[in-house]
């Protein structure tokens, strides 16, 4: 629903990810230059995020 999607955004965003949802799809918002620790963060946080608001 636009009420998980909103709570999963904002929670996103305050543990330092750029994410956009739309629809039933979160688009990522990496930088151009991006390491692995970074992806590890990206998706690990994802998860967290997800998880936490469903």
């Amino acid at each position: 629903t636009k009420k998980i999607l909103r709570k999963i955004s904002t929670k996103a965003i305050e543990s330092g990810l750029l994410i956009r949802p739309i629809g039933h799809t979160i688009y990522f918002m990496p930088p151009y230059i991006i390491n692995h620790d970074e992806i590890d963060f990206m998706i690990d946080t994802t998860l967290e995020v997800i998880q936490s608001s469903i």
